[in-house]
């Protein structure tokens, strides 16, 4: 999109995390006299794989963009540092990956730190410290893949389906993840801020110090992500409002990252239970379409008559079915058309072979756009991620 001779580009990374997801996307400002000449305008990165082979495929990206000539930032701003960290949802494949690269970052930074700060301050303890830290970072304690406020607090945002467990509307409740290593995000009462957990040691004592130092805000979560731009959390439109991606569209003057299902919910609830009644009339697959009809819809899926239903049906999880999920979806000018060129969703899937249930059903007829009161037609999407790792019942 062309504005003051600037234009917007996309650019995405999927990392090879083995098991889980990982990517990050770069919404550039490139200059439109000059190709070459661009400069991030935001960064996000979602999940980050699980444990030690997603931390390392993470630490590994976050390196190698920091030499390429394909990212360029505006200094003192670093190609490793995001505007915003996405947990589509809490299982462990998906966010292990990201704890552990900012614990292993931070751990030794406080090392380093603690080290010297006991050079002069021999009789200090935990409590003392955190007081310190809470207080007002120091700057030598500042994560690597964080931007940081002149007052010394985080910019960088985490999106997530939830905080707690209790706070989500996922029927039936999503589970707590039991894992130590999640167990060191934390927020403290009243903060909106999210706290990790890291230890080091005295040089000369052998005396450990556990502190929580804050990373990330936390601004929303859940279905208040509904209709946001999550590259700058800034709300496009309420998810009421937002009743199709050419909607959207309209709204836009530079490509959003656009949340259109978060914590089992998703845009335009009041439109749904009408499209809902609808069923796809696949007869012809080159003009697939959703068409009313006098009774409700037999069929959620497409058909592919290789396959028994019963093939493509699988079980879910509340968490999955909680997951965030975005479409970055351009301005409508210079394009004259609705143009989404990528699509993620976390593990979406089908849930009781009930529509109602089934996000990802609901997202796909959402991407629709009314011809008439009788027909919608499917937006193209240019690339999607394959939910749920490629799962059959997505």
């Amino acid at each position: 999109m062309t504005s003051q001779k600037i234009v917007y580009q996309v650019r995405s990374f999927h990392l090879n995390i083995d098991e889980g997801d990982s990517a990050v996307h770069y919404r550039l400002l490139q200059d439109a006299n000059d190709e070459e000449n661009n400069m991030v305008d935001r960064a996000v990165m979602v999940d980050g794989g699980l444990g030690i082979i997603g931390k390392t495929a993470v630490q590994g990206f976050l390196k190698q963009i920091c030499t390429s000539d394909q990212i360029r930032c505006q200094a003192p701003r670093k190609q490793r540092q995001m505007d915003a960290f996405v947990v589509t949802h809490w299982d462990k494949d998906h966010v292990a990956g990201l704890q552990s690269t900012f614990e292993e970052d931070l751990k030794a930074k406080f090392q380093r730190w603690l080290t010297k700060y006991l050079e002069t301050n021999k009789d200090e303890n935990s409590l003392k410290i955190q007081k310190l830290i809470d207080q007002h970072i120091p700057e030598d304690l500042y994560s690597s893949f964080v931007l940081y406020g002149n007052d010394g607090l985080p910019l960088t945002d985490l999106w997530c389906p939830y905080w707690k467990v209790s706070d989500s509307k996922t029927k039936p409740t999503p589970q707590a993840i039991p894992s130590p290593e999640l167990d060191k995000w934390s927020s403290k009462n009243g903060s909106s801020f999210v706290r990790l957990k890291v230890s080091a040691f005295g040089a000369s004592i052998f005396k450990e110090y556990p502190v929580r130092i804050p990373i990330l805000r936390i601004p929303y979560a859940g279905r208040d992500l509904l209709g946001r731009d999550l590259w700058d959390g800034s709300l496009v439109m309420t998810p009421e409002m937002a009743t199709s991606p050419r909607v959207v569209a309209a709204f836009l003057n530079k490509p959003a990252l656009f949340c259109v299902a978060a914590d089992f919910g998703t845009c335009d609830p009041d439109g749904e239970p009408d499209r809902l009644k609808m069923i796809w009339d696949d007869s012809n697959l080159h003009e697939l379409k959703l068409v009313k009809t006098s009774s409700n819809a037999t069929r959620s899926i497409i058909q592919d008559h290789s396959m028994t239903p019963q093939s493509i049906n699988g079980p879910t999880t509340p968490n999955n079915q909680a997951s965030v999920a975005c479409m970055i979806i351009w301005p409508t000018y210079p394009y004259n058309h609705t143009r989404i060129s990528h699509y993620f969703a976390g593990d979406v899937g089908a849930w009781e072979n009930n529509m109602t249930k089934d996000i990802e059903e609901r997202i796909l007829r959402w991407a629709t756009e009314p011809q008439d009161n009788m027909v919608r037609i499917p937006v193209f999407v240019e690339q999607m991620k394959l939910s749920h790792h490629g799962k059959k019942s997505q």
